[in-house]
């Protein structure tokens, strides 16, 4: 497992915070293509965010960022039995009030978009809701 996160000031009193996750997930269960396919892989996420402050206590933040699954095949197998490359990406805007110095409750809008080369794990998902954030 890593995970990096690096923030800094940005443009116009803005901050901007890139973020970098990257690991492996074993999978506990056979594959149902057979013994010689196992579902392990390596989930890569990638994104920036920028944070910027409005008038009456209001917080706003732009975020985007990129996911990758690579599935690895056992070592001596046929490679084409490996499942193939899958990615995806995120955009969203949230909207916060800072209620105090540590707790601030706002609205989400997220968009995902995830590509397969397997039709059945190809999907799109728009996410509107509330959101928060505590901070010490």
């Amino acid at each position: 497992f890593l995970a990096v996160s690096l923030g800094m000031p940005f443009v116009l009193g803005s901050k901007l915070q890139l973020a970098a996750t990257r690991d492996i997930s074993y999978s506990a269960v056979p594959a149902a293509a057979g013994p010689e396919v196992r579902q392990t892989y390596v989930a890569g996420t990638y994104g920036a965010t920028i944070s910027f402050e409005l008038p009456w206590k209001l917080q706003g933040r732009a975020l985007g960022g990129y996911d990758e699954s690579r599935y690895l095949p056992l070592a001596g197998s046929d490679q084409s039995l490996t499942t193939p490359s899958e990615h995806g990406y995120t955009v969203a805007a949230i909207l916060l009030r800072h209620l105090g110095r540590h707790l601030s409750l706002g609205g989400i809008m997220r968009f995902l978009n995830r590509a397969s080369p397997i039709a059945n794990r190809r999907y799109s998902d728009r996410i509107y809701g509330v959101t928060g954030e505590m901070t010490f």
